[in-house]
């Protein structure tokens, strides 16, 4: 039996939860931590439980286990006869299971014996917001059993890994949400920067990248945001300043716009300055936009064919129409005639349900294709 952890160590246990999902091998130094603390010869994280199909995700400290040689994962798990304990509740093995038959079983021969594990404490984290886990304590069978003070110290634990986990879920699915996010916006060949009230880049996406590298029309000078005409730097301050003192003032601040020249093509681009709020040195955060409209974003020609059950011929004179050019550039391109051209035209129009070439752009270009 242990005694229960002082403050400084409780303290330090506590850092380790919430430092958990930081750490390359996520809650490694806890669970190093759990094992001085309750002298014990093993702990065990399960993140996912494993089924036939996924070995699941087990964090271990202690055991020291090949992945050829899981056996946990690989068909133990379902003969586990300590799963599934209430929620929240510290339990122990010798509570819930007869150790005298536990040893005669397989589990315990092929699973517990072989790693030294004898006595067993554990809680199952589980709440509506998708944490579903399971931490377990181990100690061999030379040792005393776990006791009072080691249920008390891992109930007192138990809420706090709980909200760590719940944390990193969220984490997760916001990482996820922004991978989408940016991959969209990269598609749909969308400039996205970050900057801070004296113009300087914080962040910038490929797209964006590849624009400020041609240097026409707009540039990052000593590491800020500048525009190539004097005038339209002077439009672009002032818009950057306006946004600033709206945050400052807490006023709702609605997008602005502005038109860059540029000397290589009588296009200009496009530009959208939306602020964000402010970074954790209280810094303005600043998001532009950038599009340039002789740039098409591609649909995939294989979701083309999916979408709309054209045939590859098809999808590959769709995508040409919808990146701008007309039937006789595209059919010139593909090495077909103009009326094979029209006959695959006509094919496309009747899936599509359109009888103009500008509403086939329209359609191609606002279908989910150019996710694909």
């Amino acid at each position: 039996m242990i005694r229960e952890p002082d403050l400084e160590t409780f303290s330090h246990l506590l850092s380790l939860i919430y430092r958990g999902p930081l750490e390359s091998a996520p809650w490694q130094g806890l669970l190093d931590a759990l094992r001085e603390t309750f002298a014990s010869s093993a702990t065990i994280l399960v993140l996912r439980s494993p089924s036939q199909l996924d070995p699941g995700l087990i964090l271990m400290s202690g055991v020291d286990l090949p992945d050829s040689d899981n056996r946990y994962s690989s068909g133990y798990y379902d003969l586990d006869p300590f799963v599934n304990l209430p929620a929240g509740e510290v339990v122990s093995l010798d509570q819930t299971v007869d150790q005298a038959a536990l040893e005669t079983s397989a589990f315990y021969q092929q699973c517990m014996e072989p790693w030294g594990i004898y006595h067993v404490l554990g809680v199952d984290l589980r709440d509506p917001g998708g944490v579903n886990a399971s931490l377990r304590i181990a100690r061999p069978r030379r040792t005393a059993a776990f006791g009072d003070a080691d249920r008390r110290t891992l109930a007192m634990l138990a809420p706090h890994l709980q909200q760590a986990l719940a944390l990193h879920n969220r984490l997760q699915r916001l990482d996820t949400e922004r991978a989408l996010l940016e991959s969209t916006v990269n598609r749909q060949a969308l400039a996205t920067l970050s900057i801070d009230d004296q113009r300087r880049l914080l962040q910038s996406n490929p797209v964006a990248e590849r624009l400020l590298a041609q240097r026409d029309g707009i540039r990052v000078v000593d590491g800020a945001v500048e525009l190539a005409r004097s005038t339209e730097q002077q439009h672009f301050k002032a818009l950057v300043g306006a946004a600033c003192d709206a945050l400052h003032q807490g006023r709702a601040a609605i997008a602005q716009a502005m038109s860059i020249s540029r000397s290589a093509s009588p296009h200009p681009l496009n530009l959208v300055l939306r602020p964000m709020g402010y970074d954790n040195q209280g810094k303005p955060l600043l998001a532009l936009f950038i599009s340039d409209p002789a740039d098409k974003a591609e649909a995939s020609q294989d979701v083309l064919a999916q979408l709309f059950r054209f045939t590859p011929a098809e999808a590959r004179l769709a995508m040409l129409l919808a990146n701008g050019h007309s039937l006789d550039a595209a059919t010139a391109e593909l090495g077909i005639s103009r009326n094979t051209g029209r006959a695959h035209l006509r094919a496309i129009f009747a899936k599509t349900g359109v009888s103009q070439q500008t509403q086939l752009v329209s359609l191609l270009l606002k279908s989910v294709a150019r996710l694909g």
